[in-house]
């Protein structure tokens, strides 16, 4: 893996100013593999049925989550469900 200083650098620092930070760019241009290499940051699939069975139940959810900050991807294919 290539390291991204420049990149992890600004990413830490915006989270230090706001609680959320979108991430963007093109496909396949690596904001996954950036993401993945924060070291307190949890990465979150909303492709895998798994992520939506544990949030079914949002205490336990918030509970289990270890890190303070978290990295959705995929989050465009994510089922919502009314009433939530």
């Amino acid at each position: 893996m290539i390291k991204r200083p420049f990149w992890t650098d600004r990413l830490v620092a915006a989270w230090k100013q706001a609680s959320i930070v979108w991430l963007t760019g093109p496909r396949r241009a690596g904001k996954t593999v950036l993401a993945q290499s924060l070291p307190d940051a949890e990465f979150l699939n909303c492709d895998l049925p798994s992520l939506a069975e544990r949030l079914r139940d949002p205490e336990s959810f918030f509970r289990s989550v270890k890190k303070s900050s978290w990295y959705w991807t995929k989050c465009i294919s994510f089922p919502i469900r009314a009433g939530c």
